[in-house]
């Protein structure tokens, strides 16, 4: 239950990356387009950003914690998560308008906050803008990973909207990111 991207880095390279459906999209393409920049731009330095990516991926996994702490993982920063929000926000009102995305993330979040109750509760401190910008106002600096899967939630209930009108949206967000 993966998938599998392929990106060219030039003749002689290629980047292969696996992912299961946890990933939340527009954080992973952000930091695989960053990765590629810096492999193409700089082999060593870039091999030494995947080595630090995939060590602290096995470090979360491998970590034990007492039973009564919360899952340790890779955290994620907010702003970075907000970041790529923002830009999946651009590149959508190109395709569907400003007024429809923002009816879309609200819907979506409500939907998740619906289905998930309490724990999703904080989504409410996403301001959604009619300019399509959206802003984080909470006080949260890293998201955990219990975090991260309501992100991830809200996320695809924003696609799964989208898909309603653009049924090849997935692969038109990709294609549109990675400069297809």
């Amino acid at each position: 239950e993966q998938r599998v991207f392929v990106y060219p880095l030039g003749p002689e390279w290629a980047l292969l990356v696996a992912v299961n459906d946890e990933l939340v999209m527009p954080v992973y393409t952000l930091a695989v387009n960053r990765l590629r920049a810096e492999l193409q731009q700089d082999t060593p330095k870039g091999l030494a950003t995947f080595r630090l990516f995939t060590s602290q991926a096995e470090a979360g996994r491998n970590a034990t914690q007492p039973s009564s702490a919360p899952a340790a993982g890779p955290r994620m920063e907010m702003d970075v998560f907000v970041q790529s929000l923002n830009r999946l926000c651009q590149i959508t009102t190109g395709y569907l308008g400003k007024a429809v995305i923002v009816n879309y993330w609200k819907a979506a979040r409500q939907e998740v906050v619906e289905r998930q109750g309490s724990k999703a509760e904080w989504l409410n401190q996403f301001e959604i803008e009619r300019s399509g910008q959206i802003h984080y106002r909470g006080s949260l600096k890293e998201l955990d990973e219990s975090q991260q899967r309501v992100l991830r939630d809200w996320v695809l209930a924003f696609f799964r909207r989208c898909e309603e009108v653009i049924h090849d949206f997935r692969n038109l967000i990709k294609s549109t990111e990675l400069g297809l």
